[in-house]
């Protein structure tokens, strides 16, 4: 199984030397409090992006066949890398695994 996901991000600053986003996207999957899985904090490709005030973002995960059905939570955090000290934004998602 795998989930995809998509996001907008917004009241990005953009970084003085290179004139583009500086970001880091990272997911997270919790179940019951508890952490399952950490992806790598990977940078953000804007090179793509129409307008830099509303970034569109996304990308999937692979969920395996070992997750148990219950219910699961998906947090994505944004590091905003352009300021001397990085922002960070969280948002999360609930979901469900039937079978």
């Amino acid at each position: 199984m795998a989930l995809l996901y998509g996001l907008a991000i917004y009241n990005v600053q953009i970084d003085k030397a290179t004139g583009k986003p500086n970001l880091k996207i990272q997911v997270r999957v919790f179940k019951n409090g508890e952490q399952l899985f950490a992806g790598k904090e990977l940078p953000f490709d804007s090179s793509n992006q129409k307008d830099l005030k509303r970034l569109d973002a996304g990308g999937g995960i692979s969920l395996g066949t070992s997750m148990s059905p219950g219910e699961y939570v998906l947090q994505i955090i944004v590091t905003d890398m352009a300021k001397d000290n990085p922002q960070v934004a969280s948002q999360w998602m609930d979901f469900e695994i039937t079978q």
